[in-house]
């Protein structure tokens, strides 16, 4: 069974002016201005017209998809295989665009470490099956190898496809249309056995949900962007609860067992494992052994006290500090983040951390790559 296929997709026109960050990144206003300025923009994909009720919001959005096709907004490519490259300032990613067969997923060898919501998965897979199109790809990662590094830079010596530039970024991509080079690749892939999700756990499920339907393609494939895991990079999630009961304090101070207070700017500026704020207190977790497992039964003692748990990305130093200046919860939690051999080792363990506990890079954009399901 091929861990890889090859994947029809649509690229945009002009990409610059259509490619969007993830969706929840950008307040209402900020989407109501691009949609005004830039016609051609992926929002007014997401966020199409309508008039009255007659038409479900995700018939609607199926609508634009086409509409964007058949008004050239979008290309059409014949199926394949990418190479794609994102160039940051501190960092490149270079890994293949292509189609994970749904029944590798089922299989077991797409390996994912982190859970997810039911209802967003029910939400996503209705979206799929009325829309018919995946915009984003998920991103996993596979074992390096120089064979596989060695392949990626002979096709990146080539004079590349398309090329823009986006948020400070360049990125390029490859066709890889030569059969003897998608032979060669899906032979560098036949002998790697599974791969990592690192971004992407309720699309994937998404699509197993939308697949179980029987008017469903039995062929489908996950869009998907796999890249070496030495280029994975960690970061971690800032945790908060706007408002929490007082008489959660001590459940919590039960929970973690032996804590030390610290100043209040040890917060944004964490070195410790785990910090917390409590109200007007600050706490570092004593690192005696693996702290991670205390972690994880904070986050259920979390979820079960409120499920209005709020997450913040912790980007860098000024982003987080930025984070505490603009909020004031009751309740807030920074902690190093995994490393990515550890959640490898999650995942092969077929374990998982709580949702929203790993925030893994690179994240895509949204509306570059459309596939048909």
């Amino acid at each position: 069974m091929a861990l890889i296929e090859p994947l029809q997709i649509y690229l945009p026109v002009n990409p610059s002016r259509t490619v969007i960050n993830a969706y929840n990144t950008y307040s209402k206003k900020e989407r109501e201005q691009i949609k005004k300025t830039e016609s051609n923009s992926f929002f007014n994909l997401l966020e199409p017209k309508t008039t009255g009720n007659s038409v479900s919001k995700n018939r609607a959005i199926a609508t634009a998809y086409q509409k964007a096709i058949d008004n050239g907004v979008y290309t059409k490519f014949s199926n394949g295989y990418w190479l794609y490259q994102i160039v940051s300032k501190d960092r490149t990613y270079t890994g293949i665009v292509c189609g994970l067969p749904i029944k590798a997923i089922r299989a077991g060898r797409l390996l994912t470490h982190e859970g997810t919501f039911k209802k967003r998965i029910q939400k996503l897979g209705e979206y799929l099956l009325e829309v018919n199109y995946q915009a984003e790809p998920i991103v996993a990662a596979v074992d390096a190898s120089e064979a596989l590094s060695r392949f990626m830079l002979e096709i990146s010596a080539n004079p590349c496809t398309m090329s823009f530039e986006f948020n400070k970024r360049t990125h390029r991509l490859w066709q890889i249309d030569r059969i003897s080079n998608q032979q060669q690749l899906e032979a560098l892939f036949a002998d790697i056995k599974n791969c990592y999700l690192v971004d992407g756990h309720h699309r994937a499920a998404a699509l197993q949900y939308a697949c179980q339907f029987d008017h469903t393609p039995k062929q489908a494939k996950l869009l998907s962007y796999i890249l070496p895991d030495d280029q994975i990079k960690v970061s971690s999630f800032y945790w908060y609860i706007e408002k929490i009961a007082a008489t959660a304090h001590a459940d919590i101070f039960k929970a973690l067992g032996t804590l030390s207070a610290c100043p209040p700017e040890t917060l944004p500026n964490v070195h410790a494992p785990i910090v917390f704020r409590l109200g007007e207190q600050t706490f570092q977790i004593e690192n005696n052994g693996d702290p991670y497992p205390l972690l994880f039964r904070l986050y259920q003692l979390l979820e079960n006290m409120s499920p209005d748990i709020g997450y913040y990305p912790r980007k860098n130093r000024q982003n987080l500090t930025l984070a505490f200046t603009k909020k004031k919860p009751d309740f807030c939690c920074i902690y190093n983040p995994l490393d990515f051999s550890k959640i490898k080792e999650v995942a092969n363990a077929h374990e998982q951390v709580p949702p929203k506990t790993t925030y893994l890079h690179p994240k895509l954009l949204t509306g570059h790559f459309i596939s048909p399901l």
